[in-house]
């Protein structure tokens, strides 16, 4: 009848569901926290579910390119911390 039998070390094709499977292109976030030193972007990072992010320090240049590369949506930051980014973006952006 009907019984389909897997191969060692391969996976039965029924364990990909779409239940496993993202609906669509993962979305990335990002939450500035502060800036240090007048240079260096502290924030939280995620792909994919914002509750699960990573912290991370990196100077604007690397951040911003970080920012492009995954289309970052801005998760809001604090008021102070957004005017200090803000700051920081004009005076390494021509």
């Amino acid at each position: 009848m009907g019984t389909s039998v897997a191969r060692r070390g391969s996976v039965p094709t029924d364990v990909h569901t779409q239940a496993h499977q993202p609906s669509g292109p993962l979305r990335s976030f990002v939450r500035v926290l502060g800036i240090r030193r007048a240079t260096f972007v502290e924030f939280s990072f995620a792909h994919g579910d914002p509750d699960l992010a990573m912290e991370l320090v990196l100077p604007y240049g690397p951040f911003a390119e970080l920012c492009r590369h995954y289309q970052v949506e801005t998760i809001e930051s604090d008021p102070g911390v957004a005017l200090a980014l803000d700051d920081l973006r004009r005076r390494n952006c021509p």
